[in-house]
């Protein structure tokens, strides 16, 4: 008789542990999904599309809740770079990785772009191209003594700095203005440096009217876009990490930089390569 009551008992509890643990068991370890939010500038709308969609794709699929909210657009590269590292109104930005950029900011290391904003491409204007068609190597680039146009805090102004090309850095708002100087040919800047997935949209925009994609050369460093996190968004930092190798391992982020670059590696083909040092 105890025997039967104590099978009767253990069979209870087995039934008590099978319908009623796994609640208990998820309230007490934390399974329930957890949100990150996120705010970030949408000053690019074609480049904010992309991270937007990358973030939400990517944390979803590794069961996390993203909730991603835009600061607006109108704000310069520079304002969202002081927000970022003072920690006011943004959390997270996307940057050209750099050693100076992880001290200053809390980086994800995972690349996002599949390396193609480090192979870069010029837009000219349209009369130019005989200019570069000689090109065989940096030094030839050098000599045609030619003046980039950038907007203060792009990589690229350490990364020509470091390469000794000449170059223009503006202060403040450079777009339309950047591609308006090159477009007018006698305001000191003579291209601008874009990334493979950046200058066919670019090049198609009414302020780039008069300018081409120049068709010969391709400049190449090694190096790619990651997320930045301010002192506040640094709790995500290995959620986003954990979230975007899973997507960057099961073809996600392939299939969202395609979806938003479908021509990037096309145009890139059959280029002649120069390399930059970093």
């Amino acid at each position: 008789m105890r025997n039967s009551l104590g099978k009767l008992l253990w069979g209870l509890c087995l039934v008590f542990c099978f319908f009623f643990m796994p609640t208990l068991t998820g309230a007490q370890t934390g399974r329930a999904k957890k949100v990150v939010e996120l705010t970030m500038s949408s000053y690019d709308t074609s480049q904010f599309l992309f991270m937007q969609e990358l973030l939400e794709e990517s944390l979803k699929s590794a069961g996390f809740i993203p909730k991603i909210n835009s600061l607006g657009d109108n704000v310069t590269t520079q304002r969202v770079l002081t927000m970022l590292e003072r920690d006011d109104a943004v959390n997270i930005h996307w940057l050209i990785r750099s050693k100076e950029r992880d001290d200053k900011y809390i980086p994800v290391e995972v690349g996002i772009s599949g390396g193609l904003i480090g192979q870069r491409i010029l837009l000219i204007p349209a009369e130019e191209q005989h200019a570069y068609g000689q090109v065989k190597n940096l030094e030839d680039f050098r000599k045609l003594n030619k003046v980039a146009g950038f907007a203060k805090g792009w990589f690229d102004v350490d990364v020509w700095k470091k390469n000794d090309l000449k170059f223009y850095e503006k202060d403040g708002s450079w777009d339309p203005e950047l591609y308006l100087m090159v477009a007018a040919k006698n305001r000191g800047i003579d291209y601008l440096s874009r990334g493979v997935n950046e200058i066919i949209k670019e090049s198609t925009l009414p302020q780039a009217s008069g300018l081409i994609i120049e068709k010969k050369l391709l400049f190449v460093y090694d190096s790619d876009f990651i997320f930045y996190l301010s002192k506040s968004g640094g709790k995500y930092k290995k959620d986003l990490e954990l979230a975007l190798n899973k997507a960057k391992r099961s073809g996600l982020m392939k299939k969202i930089i395609n979806k938003y670059f479908p021509d990037a590696k096309k145009l890139a083909k059959g280029r002649r390569k120069i390399h930059l040092a970093l």
